[in-house]
């Protein structure tokens, strides 16, 4: 669900936060958000035909098995009626298989993307998107530190896998509108609460008054266990698609929905269901699945067997 307040700066509006899942740690540690997240944001506010980003200068270093894109993003200026445009370098290594002494065709293909991708959210970020990420207010818990066990503990976090790498931890600036958005998140004073002991007080100031997401399995007063907390049962779900279908790299997808209690998910589909997911998601689309839902995290997780039922127009009215 979109919340851009068309009063705020452009920069502010384009630099709004972003969903605690999208906010990712890489192997050295640091926080990012992918690129088609940052594609999104800019569809988003700007709209798709008022944005462009194309390769300026592309440089292949053989020797070095590096490529070096530079790239230029284009908005459209609308109040001036003109194009305003930043540049910025893009850059990544090819890879090499095991065995191999160098890098393959495609290698210098995939690397070519990647340095696009870089270079493209690098001109985004002087706009202002993710610029709070370079300014350093998303901090990252790191595996080898104390914080890093007691919040992977409390929050039933995935360690082997989606945090491997570590925990983005949100600025509190970004409580009120996590709260706004009935989002859940991870920020500085719930770790500060865990390491001194306390609880944490959630997403919001008011959330110890809120009453908790309702089953969709027909009782009224029970929350679905989140998943790896013991339940190996799936949940019954009805919700409405919030956005398009994001695929990833690895074939697994995702896409944020509305539950029918108005709290907000993302929605993570496995590889095996893709091509099903594909002709079926659709962003305002009323949809039945099944699947284990995380309440701290706000996530719902298909299996690789599970159902998906598309209501008709009649059903969803």
């Amino acid at each position: 669900m979109t919340n851009y307040n068309e009063n705020l700066p452009l920069n502010q509006q384009l630099n709004l936060p972003f969903h605690y899942l999208d906010y990712k740690v890489n192997y050295e540690g640091h926080a990012y958000i992918g690129v088609q997240n940052i594609v999104n944001r800019l569809n988003d506010v700007l709209g798709m035909f008022n944005w462009t980003h194309k390769a300026v200068q592309v440089d292949i270093d053989q020797e070095r098995h590096s490529v070096s894109v530079f790239g230029r993003l284009e908005i459209w200026d609308a109040d001036n009626q003109r194009w305003i445009s930043r540049e910025q370098y893009g850059d990544d290594t090819m890879t090499i298989k095991k065995g191999e002494s160098e890098p393959d065709a495609q290698a210098a293909e995939n690397a070519k993307k990647s340095a696009m991708s870089d270079s493209l959210k690098k001109c985004a970020a002087w706009f202002g998107v993710g610029s709070d990420l370079f300014a350093g207010k998303v901090t990252v818990l790191r595996p080898n530190s104390t914080a890093f066990g007691k919040v992977a503990s409390n929050y039933g976090l995935d360690t082997s896998y989606r945090f491997k790498y570590g925990i983005p931890v949100l600025p509190d600036s970004y409580r009120s509108y996590y709260s706004e958005m009935n989002w859940n998140g991870i920020f500085e004073a719930d770790v500060a609460a865990l390491m001194s002991g306390k609880t944490p007080k959630g997403n919001s100031e008011q959330e110890s008054t809120q009453q908790p997401p309702k089953s969709n399995t027909g009782s009224n007063n029970s929350t679905p266990p989140a998943q790896g907390q013991g339940n190996s049962t799936p949940q019954k779900f009805r919700l409405r698609a919030e956005s398009g279908l994001t695929v990833n790299q690895d074939g697994t997808s995702v896409f944020e929905a509305q539950l029918e209690n108005q709290s907000i998910v993302k929605v993570f589909i496995p590889k095996d269901l893709l091509t099903k997911a594909k002709a079926m998601i659709k962003k305002g689309g009323i949809f039945q699945l099944d699947g284990w839902y995380n309440e701290k995290a706000g996530t719902i997780r298909l299996g690789k067997r599970a159902n998906i039922v598309r209501e008709s127009a009649h059903q969803s009215a």
